[in-house]
């Protein structure tokens, strides 16, 4: 058997598995980690083994969704996560495609592997706070990926974070970040801003509107004009902090890996700013001479500094 042969939705065993990605299928083998490359001698692909069967990680598998969050290499008892192991693989290796096979929960060891399709590594936390700690009080910081099905990506795979090859321990530098428990409130949110920021460009009239579109939360036209919109969900933070972390992201779609950049650029937030947040867009418009505007709901809705149209 070969990697391509695997097809999705199938049951695999531990041996088949190890022969497709090169690797003898006997226990105490390099095959047991989590995270391998596949084939071994010439890879072609990542090959994870997600075994939520042993609860160890915080990983955020969904049946049916597009994207997930998964947890890097180490345990707790171990210290905090390091650039060594699955994690070295995963991110000196971001162009792969990545191969999933899960074991669910309540299967025993012997149980078949369910294989899960093709996914991409779309983004990379280097310093996510687990819930798990490390010693009492503690944290442990952890990599966290994300991952998105292949098969709904219509561009080249991009990573949000740059490449650090050190072996040092993971900073504890303080970065925007969420927990678990926190997507959980975050993500329902920020689809229904992305719902009513498309409805209301709907009844304004804006043209060929589409949501995540090359990771970008909304695009659309007006008369020839194109845009590209950040939206970003207030909650456990200032509007300040979400224009600062936005602002990167606007960037990198607009720039990274030779994007050609929209006409219009726009950060919309779920809550009206402060006057501190419009003096500094608009003094970023007037002096770096770009197209960056910043919008927020009113109810049902969208005020901007600039007029859209």
């Amino acid at each position: 058997m070969q990697l391509q042969d695997f097809v999705e939705g199938e049951g695999y065993s531990y041996g088949e598995m190890a022969v497709a990605a090169g690797y003898q299928s006997s226990s105490g083998g390099n095959f047991e980690r989590g995270i391998v490359l596949a084939p071994k001698n010439m890879p072609s692909a990542i090959m994870i083994k997600m075994n939520l069967a042993k609860g160890l990680y915080d990983d955020s598998f969904r049946e049916g969704a597009d994207h997930f969050y998964y947890i890097g290499d180490g345990l707790p008892r171990r210290g905090h996560q390091r650039l060594i192991y699955g994690n070295k693989i995963m991110v000196e290796n971001q162009n792969l495609p990545v191969y999933l096979f899960m074991r669910y929960e309540g299967e025993r060891k012997g149980s078949p592997w369910t294989f899960k399709g093709s996914w991409r590594i779309t983004g990379i936390e280097r310093d996510y706070i687990s819930t798990r700690e490390v010693e009492p009080g503690t944290p442990q910081r952890v990599f966290r990926f994300k991952l998105t099905k292949a098969v709904r990506l219509d561009y080249e795979n991009e990573i949000f974070e740059q490449r650090r090859d050190s072996l040092t321990p993971l900073s504890e530098s303080d970065y925007i970040r969420a927990t678990p428990a926190l997507l959980k409130v975050i993500e329902p949110r920020h689809n229904k801003l992305a719902n009513h920021f498309r409805k209301w460009l709907v009844e304004e009239g804006f043209q060929d509107i589409r949501l995540e579109q090359n990771q970008i939360d909304v695009v659309f036209k007006h008369k020839d004009v194109s845009y590209m919109s950040e939206l970003k969900v207030v909650h456990n933070l200032t509007t300040t902090k979400l224009i600062r972390e936005a602002m990167g992201q606007v960037m990198e779609y607009n720039y990274f890996n030779s994007r050609n950049p929209y006409d219009k650029w726009l950060i919309v937030l779920e809550q009206e700013p402060s006057e501190s947040d419009i003096d500094y867009i608009q003094r970023l418009g007037r002096n770096l001479n770009t197209p960056l505007n910043l919008g927020w709901q009113q109810r049902k809705q969208f005020d901007f500094i600039e007029p859209l149209n």
